[in-house]
């Protein structure tokens, strides 16, 4: 690569950081993948309802976005990617009962699929499912956080993907 001008040397090291820094969203999101396995799958397994894994398949890691040499990446869940099934009693579906032929929402609430991530991961459910273990499981997004902050995993992350990349950082 042939850089002969300051801008054609900042465009090229902003883009070599935002390919560096895709790496490191995705790995982010590998880990919090595991951190829902470990806090939320592994925690006990459901008597009442089919486990789809929607949850930790929603971990999405988005494009890298830069404006005035400042570059991010979020890690979120992809909601869209979370399906409401009340008659398999998922993701939220609140209770429903039957009277008069019809199915009658007890709650009012719909499809709180949206709001998934963080009913789990806050044990935000209050008693709507009853009370049980679902409710003092560890949250997964707090811990992810906390294990990338005590194993220095970003920085090390992000030195790694800039030495693929051609650049040693000091």
């Amino acid at each position: 690569m042939n850089v002969d001008t300051w801008g054609a040397l900042n465009a090229a090291l902003t883009n070599i950081v935002a390919e560096a820094l895709k790496e490191v969203g995705e790995k982010v999101a590998a880990q919090m993948k595991l951190r829902i396995n470990k806090d939320v799958y592994s925690a006990n397994s459901p008597t009442k309802y089919e486990r789809t894994n929607q949850l930790m398949d929603s971990v999405t890691t988005s494009d890298v976005e830069t404006n005035q040499g400042e570059s991010e990446v979020k890690i979120s869940h992809d909601t869209d990617k979370i399906h409401y099934n009340p008659s398999k009693f998922q993701h939220g579906s609140p209770p429903t009962m039957k009277r008069w032929g019809k199915t009658i929402d007890i709650k009012g609430s719909g499809d709180i699929s949206e709001w998934i991530p963080e009913i789990i991961a806050f044990n935000k459910s209050g008693n709507l499912f009853g009370s049980g273990w679902w409710q003092n499981r560890d949250n997964y997004y707090l811990n992810t956080l906390e294990d990338l902050k005590s194993q220095g995993l970003l920085s090390k992350w992000f030195r790694v993907a800039l030495r693929k990349r051609g650049i040693d950082m000091v």
